[in-house]
């Protein structure tokens, strides 16, 4: 009996794996968002990512109100 030693005929491409926010953005486009939405997708990517979960700069970068934000 011979031993395997992890050749394979066909070699697999590795698996890349989204991250959540881009998986959140594919979402959004297989639910047909409209812009709107799509840009309230946005505002929760930049909160999670480049806002630091800071509600305040998050607004302040997309020009809304802290209200609409929280909204």
């Amino acid at each position: 009996m011979r031993k395997s030693t992890g050749f394979y005929f066909f070699k697999r491409k590795p698996i890349i794996q989204k991250d959540k926010y881009e998986c959140w953005r594919d979402v959004a486009g297989l639910l047909d968002f409209t812009t709107k939405e799509r840009l309230r997708v946005e505002w929760m990517v930049f909160f999670y990512t480049a806002g630091k979960e800071n509600a305040a700069a998050t607004a302040k970068y997309f020009g809304i109100s802290r209200k609409t934000f929280y909204k």
